[in-house]
């Protein structure tokens, strides 16, 4: 009997298992799976099921004893299923074939995007977890800082950063410190911006993005330096192994209530990380914000 077999990760040809088990089997292209997301594992890669990502990969031709090993070695510690899902390939040839989907949580693992090689292992050292906790909770105010562009937001244009790359992954953050409205203006009008208050522990609400140390430094110098600004970088600690970081004021700034166009902006920042909270949690969350600084 003859099937096909999706692969993307060690299995691909000039990777470690490749010839271990599909030296005998007939490459028949390369394709996409959609609907399941990869994820960096150390060594080596893996993917679950989900109903909005894609994978990059190879298909083979292979036979039951192909299947059969790969089987036995893929069901170690019950880690790994073979399923049967469709695949397409860039002539739109769509073809049903075999995949091995990992079925445990990988919730604690790093994102690769679709558009990285598959095999391409994501060295921790290079990425930092940028926690924001202002304007840069919505994902389209913080691809300004990395694409460059006038945004749309405040008008204001930006250079950008020299690797435009997307983020790695993002998610919801919790961080150690209040969150206050400081100085009397910017490009959002007169009125206070977001700063973190790191003499008083507390619970703001973020948002981290998995982005390059460069891209780090390149979104801290837009966002502003000078001493007035955001002048600190504070560790919140790591996640997964990586440094999760941000930026506020040495010294507490003075206080001023914030525009409402910064306002709606946080509050969609909000809504977007947290899709859960009500309205109303929302306002209350950013009303205490500035009312615990008065």
């Amino acid at each position: 009997m003859v099937d096909r077999l999706f692969v993307y990760g060690t299995l691909m040809k000039g990777n470690s298992l490749h010839d271990k088990f599909l030296s005998g089997a007939r490459f028949a292209g390369y394709f996409i799976a959609d609907g399941i997301q990869l994820y960096d594992f150390g060594n080596y890669p893996l993917i679950v099921q989900n109903e909005i990502d894609k994978v990059k990969g190879e298909l083979y031709i292979v036979d039951s004893n192909i299947l059969d090993k790969l089987d036995i070695s893929e069901a170690k510690a019950n880690l790994f299923t073979r399923k049967l899902i469709k695949v397409i390939n860039d002539d739109d040839e769509v073809q049903e074939a075999y995949v091995y989907v990992y079925n445990t949580s990988a919730s604690k693992n790093i994102k690769v995007d679709s558009d990285n090689k598959p095999d391409k292992e994501v060295r921790r050292n290079d990425f930092v977890w940028y926690a924001s906790y202002g304007s840069n909770l919505i994902y389209e105010r913080l691809m300004i800082y990395i694409k460059g562009g006038k945004c749309k937001f405040n008008g204001v244009n930006y250079e950008g950063c020299r690797n435009t790359s997307l983020p790695k992954d993002t998610r919801p953050v919790t961080i150690p410190y209040k969150m206050y409205y400081g100085n009397e203006s910017s490009p959002w009008g007169s009125g206070g911006i977001s700063f973190l208050d790191i003499n008083s522990r507390g619970k703001s609400l973020g948002r981290m993005y998995l982005i390059t140390e460069e891209q780090f430094e390149d979104i801290s110098r837009q966002e502003g330096c000078e001493e007035n600004l955001y002048n600190q970088t504070i560790s919140l600690g790591d996640y997964n192994g990586i440094e999760i970081v941000t930026i506020t004021n040495t010294n507490t700034r003075p206080y001023h209530d914030p525009s409402d166009k910064y306002l709606e902006v946080l509050r969609m920042g909000i809504k977007e990380t947290y899709p859960d909270m009500s309205d109303f949690e929302v306002m209350k969350y950013l009303v205490q914000c500035g009312s615990e600084k008065r």
